[in-house]
């Protein structure tokens, strides 16, 4: 993927436009929450890793990235329940 020849922005627009018509699709909302996190705009991934978790609350891949996301962000509460 463009993910990981640090195509970000190519990698982002590409998610965001199959979310369109895949909105429940949980790997896209993690990749897109990923990318966006990549990109430091944690603010943005937040969204994407809760609805990640909400459709699939044993994704581990985005309970990790989240707790971190929230330790980053100094949420140590948060971050820590998730990053275990």
């Amino acid at each position: 993927t463009y993910n990981t020849i640090n195509k970000l922005q190519e990698s982002l627009d590409l998610y965001l436009e199959l979310l369109k018509t895949e909105k429940n699709n949980t790997a896209l909302l993690y990749n897109t929450a990923y990318t966006y996190k990549k990109m430091g705009l944690l603010e943005k991934a937040f969204p994407y890793y809760q609805k990640t978790l909400e459709l699939n609350p044993d994704h581990s891949e985005a309970n990790f990235s989240l707790g971190l996301a929230y330790l980053a962000q100094g949420d140590f509460e948060k971050g820590w329940e998730k990053y275990e």
